[in-house]
């Protein structure tokens, strides 16, 4: 129920057209191979050893079959992924990755799959050690962001070096996929402050009916006392009959400018997550007053707010019954 909001994000075919060519690579080992291949040929050639020459043709239809191998299974490949219900900055976080191999007979693998973000500085990748052919192959990416917010995949690279590793064909795919990072989830946070505010909730009510007895404490009307109930006990009872007051304004998290203000938001989500005092609440950043319908919008607003200065909050401090938390008030421990 936490994250019911990032479950929003559906399914997403990543199958595009290329950006780049396939692209054909000799690996260190190929290079080796040939390189040896080479050697024994003129070998055999100077001696006139028709063993090594023989040895040397079967290594060279090795390097054929590897050659023609990636040429008719490689082209297959389709690749879809499906969104993380959840992803929190500096947590290992997953997603399913649907690998399906559209030729007739020839399994492929292993598959070299590498993601490209936005952020210079995350990639992340997986090695799919076989692709059967005839079901989709699932497998599990696991990453760490780094930064909340939108990361963007901008595109995803293949790699093919079976079934020797001789040689490997590459592929880069333009893509548009969104993730939705929360900010980070601090292991220790300063504690809620809980202002004065109005009661809310339930109140009691003089009546003529009642929904039940319970025995008289300090303070209980003696007007609400069921004599004829407390003829019988040892102590008063009293009529206890509720209905709901109107609900105070929630407390608002006012995102305004400081040094620290990541670290407030950190807090912030950390006690969201906890749901520490949290019944009722609202941001106001920089697109303006939000009320989340539960705990997972408001990590969502979170994870995409930033800072406004105090002239952008118009009338919001006036009202006397709006609890206001600000970020410059979260002070780093």
């Amino acid at each position: 129920m936490l994250f019911a909001f990032a479950v929003r994000e559906r399914w997403c075919s990543l199958t595009t057209k290329p950006r780049q060519p396939r692209q054909w690579a000799l690996q260190n080992t190929g290079k080796f191979f040939l390189i040896g291949i080479l050697i024994l040929y003129g070998v055999s050639y100077l001696t006139t050893n028709n063993t090594i020459f023989l040895f040397n043709s079967l290594f060279l239809a090795i390097a054929i079959y590897n050659v023609l191998y990636l040429r008719f299974t490689f082209p297959s490949m389709t690749i879809t992924v499906r969104n993380p219900s959840e992803l929190f900055a500096n947590r290992d976080g997953s997603f399913e990755v649907h690998i399906e191999n559209k030729a007739r007979f020839l399994a492929a693998g292993p598959l070299s799959v590498t993601f490209y973000t936005d952020q210079e500085d995350l990639t992340f990748d997986a090695v799919v050690d076989r692709v059967s052919v005839g079901s989709p192959t699932l497998h599990a990416v696991h990453f760490t962001p780094t930064k909340r917010g939108r990361l963007k995949i901008i595109a995803v690279s293949l790699e093919n070096g079976a079934p020797f590793g001789l040689f490997a064909r590459r592929q880069r795919l333009e893509l548009d996929q969104q993730l939705l990072v929360f900010p980070e989830i601090l292991e220790k946070v300063p504690r809620l402050p809980h202002s004065e505010q109005p009661r809310s909730g339930l109140e009691p009510q003089q009546s003529e009916d009642f929904q039940y007895l319970s025995p008289y404490q300090p303070g209980d009307d003696i007007r609400m006392i069921h004599w004829r109930k407390s003829a019988t006990t040892s102590a008063p009872i009293v009529r206890r009959d509720f209905q709901k007051k109107e609900r105070v304004e929630p407390r608002i998290f006012l995102a305004d400018a400081c040094p620290h203000f990541e670290f407030a938001v950190k807090v912030m989500a950390t006690w969201v997550v906890h749901d520490e005092g949290f019944d009722e609440w609202a941001l106001y950043g920089n697109q303006g007053l939000k009320v989340p319908a539960d705990q997972a919008q408001m990590l969502a607003f979170l994870a995409e707010v930033t800072p406004i200065h105090a002239d952008q909050t118009g009338d919001l401090l006036q009202g006397s019954s709006r609890r206001i938390l600000r970020a410059s008030d979260i002070q780093p421990t």
